[in-house]
């Protein structure tokens, strides 16, 4: 099979013409273009999410679904998944006849396995008479999750190392001099650590049975104004409640045995609708120095117990 470092002529011919619309898109302003002004470039035809333009891109691909063209994320549904950087694009789950949704899902993944850019059309600074447009990647995607990760850029992000176990952790950052997030944007790299968090764990909530999308974050453990890196051994899936019950410091984590552990003065665990004992039914768990941290915080009172060797224990 041909890669994608070697496209075949048609591949290639379809990344020069992208390429060149994106030229001539730049000589506008794309925070500020019409509906009219990006359908003139072939890049958007009022579609609701995906779209692959298959009278063009249906010959590229063996299953005739064509390569995604572009994606329309209009913010109201998930609006927190859009930074700077990139957006954690959902899949479409809709109640149209036939397998629409599947198709657009392969047509976007053709998109990353040709590293053919998209289009990402977004709301506008401007008000909602405009449109913003971004030149964007498909970097990454998981099916369990049911969400595809798109970075914005004039080329795509190298592949990222892998934080396997033996990989050395540092729970912390080093200082930085880049400002904050502005209030109520996303903060740049949140949408990667969510994939690593997805891709680690599995999409639902870690101490409940909650799967639903949109409903499960990717909670940093060593949170990010304590310079808690994006590593997703600092991280665990958790769903609105319970990640907001764990800032709360309603429950944590004993880093010994991974038991959930609950205040004696409550609210208990299930009064917390927690369903989980551990985290043994993980595929694989936090690093301890990251439950490490939320136990110090958690319990200040008591000393911190040494670390036992546990057989289930999956660093």
């Amino acid at each position: 099979m041909t890669t994608a470092a070697q496209p075949p002529p048609p591949v290639a011919s379809e990344l020069a013409l992208r390429t060149e619309i994106w030229a001539s898109l730049q000589e506008l302003n794309t925070d500020a273009l019409t509906a009219g002004e990006v359908r003139s470039f072939g890049i958007y035809r009022g579609q609701a999410g995906i779209w692959a333009d298959k009278d063009r891109t249906k010959t590229l691909t063996p299953d005739g679904q064509g390569v995604a063209v572009s994606v329309l994320h209009t913010g109201r549904s998930y609006p927190d998944d859009l930074s700077d950087d990139a957006l954690l694009y959902h899949y479409p789950h809709t109640d149209r006849i036939g397998s629409t949704d599947a198709n657009e899902v392969a047509s976007m993944k053709w998109a990353k396995y040709f590293q053919l850019p998209i289009f990402t059309i977004l709301p506008s600074p401007q008000g909602s008479s405009f449109r913003a447009v971004r030149l964007a990647w498909v970097e990454d995607f998981d099916d369990g999750a049911a969400i595809f990760l798109i970075g914005f850029g004039e080329k795509p992000a190298g592949p990222a190392l892998p934080e396997t176990d033996d990989v050395p952790f540092n729970l912390k950052d080093p200082p930085s001099n880049s400002p904050k997030k502005a209030a109520g944007k996303a903060r740049p790299g949140q949408q990667a650590f969510a994939m690593k968090v997805f891709h680690r764990y599995g999409p639902a909530c870690a101490v409940c049975e909650i799967a639903y999308p949109g409903l499960v974050d990717a909670a940093h453990l060593c949170p990010k104004e304590d310079s808690g890196c994006d590593d997703a051994r600092n991280g665990l899936p958790l769903c609105t409640l319970h990640h907001r019950a764990l800032d709360r410091k309603l429950w944590a984590i004993d880093p010994a045995s991974t038991a959930l552990k609950d205040r004696p003065q409550g609210p208990s665990l299930a009064e917390l609708r927690i369903s989980r004992s551990s985290l043994h039914h993980l595929p694989a768990l936090p690093h301890v120095d990251a439950l490490t941290y939320i136990w110090k915080i958690w319990s200040p009172e008591l000393s911190v117990r040494s670390l036992s060797t546990d057989p289930e224990r999956r660093d």
